[in-house]
């Protein structure tokens, strides 16, 4: 219930942002985040391979978990 409730306040907390603050000034708040990104997934095979092994951990750790 906890993650339901954190992606629906996430979804509307964007939805916000991009309607109040328009397209130039979220381009400008979203330029480093942007950029980090881009630099932990510049494209290269390693890049999937490595994010799709970070991606099944987390969800076999959600199955532990639960």
């Amino acid at each position: 219930m906890a993650l339901g409730l954190f992606s629906a306040a996430l979804a509307v907390g964007i939805g916000f942002v991009g309607v109040h603050f328009g397209p130039g000034r979220l381009r400008v708040a979203l330029k480093t985040p942007l950029h980090v990104m881009h630099r932990l997934h510049s494209g290269h095979v390693g890049d999937y391979a490595a994010w799709l092994m970070l991606g099944m951990a987390a969800v076999g750790a959600l199955f532990l978990v639960t």
